[in-house]
């Protein structure tokens, strides 16, 4: 019995590591007065969805707003995290995901799901 614990603690303390790993440095604003995950998320989006610009809002946190063309949905990208504001509402930070490549990914599916047409030329 003790022994599973103790695998279960060791499983939670490296996925803890790996977790501060992976999101090291994602919330650090940079010269620009964007962090690294809001510039991935971006380019993620854009790569994406065609016609897309993005505002910069707020004053204690910097974060971005974006309509999404041709639908009643926008989204915020935070700091570390992002909200998809339409038909299918969503929100997530860094805490609900291992990578920012994953809570990336996750934001596509969010947008795609509000019905943004995603097959940019």
């Amino acid at each position: 019995m003790f022994s599973k614990w103790k695998t279960r603690l060791r499983n939670w303390q490296s996925a803890a590591r790996e977790w501060r790993a992976a999101w090291a440095g994602q919330d650090a604003v940079g010269d620009d007065g964007l962090t690294p995950f809001q510039r991935s998320a971006v380019a993620a989006l854009s790569a994406v969805v065609a016609d897309i610009a993005f505002s910069r809002c707020g004053n204690r946190e910097t974060y971005l707003r974006c309509d999404l063309p041709g639908i009643a949905t926008f989204l915020f990208v935070y700091e570390d995290g992002v909200e998809v504001h339409g038909a299918h509402p969503w929100t997530a930070e860094c805490q609900d995901y291992r990578t920012p490549a994953e809570l990336i990914d996750r934001m596509l599916v969010a947008v795609r799901a509000n019905g943004v047409d995603m097959s940019i030329t």
